[in-house]
């Protein structure tokens, strides 16, 4: 079957509302991407990251293309099987965290693979990949994009601004608990 529709886009804000799409001051150096996607990773799915915290691998892929997002994906659910002969990090992936025992991993899409039509993309063909190869029963998937990450806040003038709360792209992969 042919993959599902992309989402619809998000309805437009209000006219009394300002949208700010872009993060000021984004670097796109591996630890500092990470660490602004961990703040808000922390701050919108805290009981998660408590959860998966201690466990959770958390690279940064700096793709130029989605087969090289999708080479880092697989490279990481190869290690959460275990498998590390098959799962050599890609080029341009950077591990910042590693722990031997890891449940789960967090991948930040930086580089061109952000672009918002090109992550919905591998997003909508990683979940079908998965269906198709029998392994959605192994895996959870999630994943967020930055448009898709609004927030009101209002100013001390009273003005709202939909700001993106959300800098980098981001995919987590849970291992499921098997039922043997």
């Amino acid at each position: 079957p042919p993959p599902p529709p992309p989402p619809p886009p998000p309805p437009p804000p209000p006219p009394n509302v300002r949208v700010v799409e872009s993060v000021a001051g984004a670097s796109t150096e591996p630890a500092a991407v990470l660490a602004s996607t961990m703040e808000w990773w922390r701050g919108y799915y805290s009981t998660v990251h408590r959860l998966f915290g201690h466990r959770q691998r958390r690279v940064v892929c700096s793709a130029s293309s989605a087969e090289e997002v999708f080479a880092s994906f697989w490279s990481e659910a190869a290690r959460l099987f275990g498998d590390v002969d098959a799962a050599a990090l890609p080029a341009g992936v950077s591990a910042l965290c590693e722990p031997d025992d890891a449940l789960s991993s967090l991948i930040v899409v930086a580089g061109e693979a952000a672009e918002l039509d090109a992550y919905r993309a591998v997003r909508q063909n990683l979940a079908l990949a998965l269906a198709l190869l029998g392994l959605a029963e192994s895996f959870t998937l999630s994943a967020f994009h930055p448009r898709d990450t609004f927030e009101l806040r209002v100013e001390e003038d009273g003005s709202r601004t939909w700001t993106v709360t959300l800098p980098h792209p981001l995919v987590h992969i849970v291992k499921r608990k098997s039922e043997k």
